[in-house]
């Protein structure tokens, strides 16, 4: 943008100027034949009233001393010299001029016929020196030139500053557009610029910008959250059981991992239908998500099971919680009017004492829920310990639990 205003002034400016400078040389010159005439014609009619006086040769010299007519001449109709001024030239070759310049002789010549008694055929042939008009041409050229170079002057001034703007604004873009594509998406764009199109630019891409960060969540929340039940699913699950290991070594503190299995939920689908089936589900999660701190996690897995992370929370505090989980579940559910009674069975494993890793804790959970379905209370704590020392310091619990 900035090259090519730089190239159309460049291509402008000296054809402006040019321009200019031709039309006032014009202006000038024009003029100057113009007061030469009107000049030329006055003398003329003032040398013919003198005629009369004998004061012709008097008023011829005065107009050359004046300094602005060069040569004075009186001719008869023959073209024969009869008064003159005395620094005028031969008269052998007079040429009368018709425009400024001509002749290259710095004189424009110029043949005015006289008028009156006793005047009859004489011509007065007058030379004006042209240097005073070629003088002020010259003044017009410097001024047009300084002007010019004023002109350009300011034009890279205002273009330099107008540039700084534009490339600033631009620059802030960039460097914003760069750190949301490196992943900073919470990076606003709303850029406040003095060039009204940068800002306009700027809107334009933050509204994009939100508009992509909107999708992204909506995509990501879909992507790790059950539809149904709006709970966190299989993969987000796992995803918050792997931090929780990696926050458990750096902390030295255990949390309890609880997998919960409805009871007689095929009955309720299979007598009532798949639509009262999800309002249930819907309701079991509810139940279960009013238990749990915010730090907690409670997902659904998939069907009619569902998972609880308790963040530093020991196997005593797993069994609290489930207790409370099998009480919920065992209390009635209303939906449309049915009174549908269900219960359920949870399975307990806690880091370190079951597992060190995912599978190993998940594995852990999932077969003591199978043992809860035989259980008197629908409760069972693993029994498969990776740790020795750490199953010494819970046996007593999972004992008496079990």
């Amino acid at each position: 943008m900035v090259l090519g205003m730089l190239a159309v002034h460049a291509l402008l400016l000296p054809l402006l100027f040019g321009s200019v400078l031709y039309i006032v040389k014009r202006g000038y010159e024009a003029q100057f034949i113009d007061n030469v005439r009107t000049q030329a014609y006055i003398f003329s009619r003032l040398v013919s009233e003198a005629m009369a006086t004998h004061d012709a040769r008097k008023l011829l010299n005065e107009a050359v001393f004046s300094g602005q007519v060069v040569s004075a001449r009186l001719v008869d109709a023959g073209g024969r010299l009869l008064l003159g001024s005395p620094a005028a030239p031969p008269d052998t070759h007079f040429r009368e001029d018709f425009f400024f310049g001509q002749g290259n002789d710095g004189v424009y010549y110029i043949s005015v016929p006289l008028r009156g008694p006793g005047a009859d055929g004489m011509e007065l042939h007058l030379g004006y020196e042209e240097a005073p008009t070629r003088d002020q041409i010259a003044q017009a050229y410097r001024r047009g030139l300084y002007l010019g170079f004023a002109y350009i002057a300011l034009t890279l001034i205002l273009v330099g500053f107008v540039t700084s703007q534009v490339s600033r604004s631009l620059t802030r873009v960039r460097e914003a557009s760069r750190l949301i594509a490196s992943g900073h998406f919470s990076h606003s764009l709303d850029i406040r610029s003095n060039v009204r199109e940068v800002n306009e630019l700027a809107v334009d891409l933050e509204y994009m910008r939100r508009s992509l960060v909107d999708l992204a969540e909506a995509l990501e929340y879909q992507a790790l959250h059950d539809p149904l039940t709006g709970l966190s699913n299989r993969t987000h699950f796992y995803d918050r059981l792997h931090q929780a290991i990696i926050s458990s070594r750096r902390s030295a503190k255990p949390f309890c991992l609880l997998l919960v299995d409805l009871d007689r939920f095929k009955e309720v689908n299979d007598t009532h239908g798949h639509q009262v089936g999800d309002m249930l589900i819907q309701q079991v999660a509810i139940r279960l998500q009013k238990m749990i701190r915010e730090s907690d996690t409670v997902a659904r897995l998939g069907g009619d099971e569902f998972a609880l992370l308790l963040f530093g929370s020991d196997v005593e505090g797993g069994v609290h919680i489930a207790e409370k989980v099998i009480g919920q579940l065992r209390t009635p559910f209303m939906i449309n009017g049915l009174r549908l009674q269900i219960g359920g069975s949870v399975g307990i494993s806690a880091y370190p004492f079951h597992g060190q890793g995912e599978e190993m804790l998940m594995r852990c959970a999932d077969i003591s829920m199978y043992e809860a379905k035989h259980s008197q209370n629908g409760i069972e704590v693993c029994k498969h310990c990776m740790d020795e020392q750490a199953c010494r310091s819970t046996e007593v619990t999972t004992t008496s639990v079990t």
